[in-house]
């Protein structure tokens, strides 16, 4: 295909998108211009305006803020280098207007981890047995934060907080980070009746909720901690927060964020923050959503199977990103089990 720039000059067509996600989809026919920040092996990272945008191959799998190239291309395009510049639109982007990326067959891919999947259809609330046999299976990193899921495949979220106390290593540091943001959100979640709007005084209605006030330095000491592109204490929260939203709990995440947003705008990489948005709204890439689905599929979907879907999540990150899910979710549970309990006497 061969287009024409606005000086006449030939324009070549080098791929197509095979897939683009809603922040593309969203820009519709007009062009907005973007520059390349960051190029890794398999993606580079525009700024457009205060949105972030991937391009990438297709073994990045599809999320809101990507474009993936057709499965046939191997390799990035040579013209997609740091400073380069991109017009975009929901049909093409175009490279220092003179390398033209054909989008307008691509498929839209629309987040459906927090909308297609529900607690009640994942059995969520079951004993927690069955996902710790998962994850004793399971070959995990020495970094990062994996060593709080190899604790929790033998014991629970509460008696994991006093583990690594007094220890002076990098991984227990960050946990020193982890584990007290966790026991706060656990503490601030109660039952409140709709009856007398009280804390479980007259036995009807119970409903868990909470007073989202949190204390945002817990929270902030995660943001940027550790290594990487995304560093550990992000792709935690970033757990955490879709954690949240699958349990029913969209206004504390969103509470949540609202408390750390302007921090981790100064504190952290602009992609990792991007990821951050994305979990707070509920949103999240393909492979996460897979993660999250083999994970309450167990052992229908076998730890095999499990394991190549988490180590395709970088070195670490989708180990620090599940230990964040997997700990709000046993917190989440436990005090459903403990309301229901209550209830259940009154």
């Amino acid at each position: 295909m061969r287009l024409c720039n606005q000086s006449s000059a030939p324009v070549q067509a080098v791929a197509e998108l095979c897939s683009v996600g809603q922040v593309l989809q969203s820009l519709g026919q007009r062009n907005a211009l973007g520059t390349v920040i960051m190029r890794f092996e398999r993606c580079v990272y525009l700024q457009c305006n205060e949105q972030l945008v991937c391009i990438g191959l297709n073994t990045i799998g599809a999320s809101s803020i990507s474009g993936l190239f057709d499965k046939k291309v191997q390799a990035l395009p040579q013209c997609l280098i740091i400073g380069a510049t991109v017009q975009l639109s929901a049909e093409y982007l175009l490279i220092d207007n003179r390398v033209f990326i054909d989008s307008r067959g691509a498929e839209l891919y629309v987040p459906m981890l927090c909308d297609d999947m529900s607690c009640d259809d994942m059995s969520c609330y079951r004993t927690p047995v069955i996902q710790q046999k998962l994850l004793a299976k399971l070959t995990m990193p020495s970094a990062g934060l994996a060593p709080l899921l190899r604790q929790y495949s033998t014991t629970t979220t509460a008696a994991i907080s006093t583990s690594f106390v007094g220890a002076s290593n990098v991984e227990s540091e960050l946990v020193s980070f982890v584990m007290p943001a966790i026991v706060q959100l656990a503490n601030q979640l109660r039952i409140n009746c709709a009856e007398c709007g009280e804390c479980g005084e007259c036995g009807e209605c119970g409903e868990l909720v909470s007073n989202n006030l949190f204390d945002s330095g817990l929270f902030e000491k995660l943001i940027g901690a550790g290594p990487g592109l995304t560093p550990s204490g992000d792709d935690f929260l970033c757990g955490v927060l879709i954690a949240l939203r699958i349990h029913g709990f969209a206004e504390v995440a969103g509470a949540l964020w609202t408390s750390i947003h302007a921090f981790a705008l100064q504190s952290t990489t602009q992609v990792s923050f991007a990821m951050i948005e994305q979990s707070a709204l509920g949103e999240t890439g393909e492979r996460l959503d897979a993660l999250v689905r083999a994970y309450y599929d167990y052992p229908s979907t076998p730890a095999c199977e499990f394991q190549r879907l988490i180590d395709l999540i970088g070195e670490s990150s989708g180990w620090d990103w599940l230990t964040g899910f997997v700990l709000c979710s046993d917190i989440l549970r436990q005090t459903r089990l403990n309301a229901n309990n209550l209830y259940s006497e009154k």
